[in-house]
């Protein structure tokens, strides 16, 4: 594959635009199975086991926190006493669980526990998004049906107490922050937004330690950028929004490259959504066939894309999650979830 290497100025990095061809083996997809009473799940994390957590719901959108085992053996997670929705979102090496319950971000402990984890004053409702190797997590706060909502992290805390919740501020100028991705050395990225002009934005950032966002390089013609994920090297993966609301998944490398990613063969629009440590994404992409549908696709740490494949007669799906073993999480629209093996 060539690329073409254009400058950006202002210290940004610079941007490589290559077009990929598909890889020729194409992964063997799973279904993953429901839980009893529910028509419809999705798989939205895999931690380095294989052990995949999600949500699986019934058709009035009540939905329960789901794992899936290396075996592919459902378990219904459980939920706070008094809820009645939720849903898993991460899971790290330990398989501690995140996600929420109602209006609440909670943790399953492995020890069968559930722990509600704080929210920040002046928010009453929370959802935690991943948990790293270390135990800290990442998720967003809000008000119920109104405002902003706000990035955060939640340092390790033992169980069963709750841990009080950092805010991850967003750029000077915007309102509001969102949070995708975290590593084993704490750094999380996502992304800041609010106005510029008359125009709505984001602008995709990572979070250190001090908690301040660092806008992350794009490049001349960009509207706005969303970071995804990021791996334990520091390379994130994510998108840009080019004129036309056109979607291009990208890579932002340690040395100040943007890379785009590009679609398949004839598509338009791409996501990128994580990147695992050697290297590979996963996302979505457009193509020739069905126009304004997308397909779960992955590109290799060369760039190059290719088709993870959907369940028999689905025309959509998306991929999550990579774990380093490159086995892919996701789902395949009818909507079932799904794992990916390579």
């Amino acid at each position: 594959m060539s690329f073409k290497r254009v400058s950006v100025l202002a210290g940004a990095a610079a941007l490589l635009v290559g077009m990929a061809s598909p890889a020729a083996a194409a992964p063997v997809i799973e279904e993953l199975p429901l839980l009893s009473g529910t028509q419809q799940a999705m798989a939205l994390d895999i931690n380095d086991a294989g052990t995949a957590v999600g949500s699986s719901a019934d058709f009035s959108g009540n939905s329960r926190a789901a794992q899936w085992n290396p075996a592919g053996t459902v378990t219904d997670l459980g939920l706070p006493a008094g809820e009645t929705s939720g849903g898993a979102q991460g899971i790290n090496t330990a398989g501690v669980v995140v996600g929420n319950a109602g209006r609440h971000a909670i943790r399953w402990n492995t020890g069968g526990t559930i722990t509600i984890l704080g929210d920040l004053a002046g928010f009453d409702t929370s959802i935690a998004f991943g948990i790293n190797d270390s135990g800290r997590i990442y998720g967003s706060v809000s008000k119920a049906f109104s405002g902003p909502q706000t990035a955060v992290r939640w340092d390790p805390h033992p169980a069963p107490g709750p841990a009080a919740p950092q805010r991850l501020e967003p750029l000077s100028g915007d309102f509001s922050s969102w949070a995708s991705g975290m590593n084993n050395d704490g750094v999380v990225v996502g992304y800041s937004f609010g106005w510029s002009g008359q125009e709505f934005r984001t602008r995709a950032v990572k979070w250190g330690e001090d908690r301040q966002p660092v806008v992350l390089p794009t490049f001349p013609g960009a509207v706005s950028s969303e970071a995804g994920g990021i791996n334990n090297s520091g390379v994130i993966a994510g998108f840009v929004t080019l004129p036309g609301d056109v979607t291009h998944a990208v890579r932002w490398d340690l040395d100040g490259t943007v890379t785009d990613l590009g679609t398949l063969p004839g598509g338009i629009s791409s996501l990128a959504a994580d990147i695992n440590d050697s290297g590979t994404i996963v996302g979505r992409s457009d193509g020739p066939v069905n126009p304004g549908y997308y397909v779960p696709v992955q590109w290799g740490p060369n760039g190059t894309i290719s088709e993870l494949g959907m369940l028999t007669n689905d025309i959509s799906g998306q991929a999550y999650a990579i774990n380093n073993s490159g086995v892919v999480a996701g789902e395949s629209w009818n909507p079932l979830a799904v794992r990916w093996q390579p």
